[in-house]
C-alpha cells in the first residue's frame, strides 16, 4: 500500500508521493520539485525502490552474474531487452558485458563502442 511521503520509482526517476487521489498518484521527481506527475497508482511504469536487503543480495551476486555473450549485430537488441526486463540482475549483465567488451577493445587497439560508452 503506498502511502503520502513514500518514495517510488517512476519512468526511472526516483519520486515522493505527494498526494493520493482516486486512485492516482501525485509525483515530484527528487531531481525537478518544480515538476509534478499524475499516474495511475497501477500503472506499469511504477516500481518499489530496492530495499538494502536487496541490495546487499545483489551485490553478493554479482560475481555469479554472467555477462551476455553475443555477437556485435545483436548486442543492441539485447541491451534493449534486458532493460526491459527491469530486473537488477539483467542492468548488472548489461554493465559487465559493456565493461568486458571495453576493456577487450581497448587492449587490442581497437576504438570503443558507441553502444558501450552509451550505456
Amino acid at each position: 500500500m503506498k502511502t503520502i511521503g513514500d518514495f517510488i520509482v517512476c519512468h526511472k526517476q526516483v519520486c515522493k508521493i505527494v498526494d493520493i487521489k482516486n486512485n492516482y498518484l501525485e509525483l515530484v521527481p527528487l531531481n525537478d520539485e518544480s515538476l509534478k506527475m499524475r499516474i495511475p497508482s497501477d500503472s506499469k511504469v511504477l516500481r518499489n525502490l530496492i530495499s538494502k536487503e536487496e541490495i546487499d543480495k545483489l551485490l553478493k551476486e554479482i560475481p555469479s552474474i554472467d555477462a551476455v555473450g553475443i555477437s556485435e549485430r545483436m548486442i543492441e537488441n539485447t541491451y534493449k531487452e534486458l532493460l526491459q526486463s527491469g530486473t537488477y540482475e539483467d542492468l548488472v549483465k548489461i554493465i559487465k558485458t559493456a565493461y568486458l567488451r571495453n576493456e577487450y577493445r581497448k587492449n587490442n587497439n581497437k576504438k570503443v563502442s558507441d553502444r558501450d560508452i552509451n550505456t
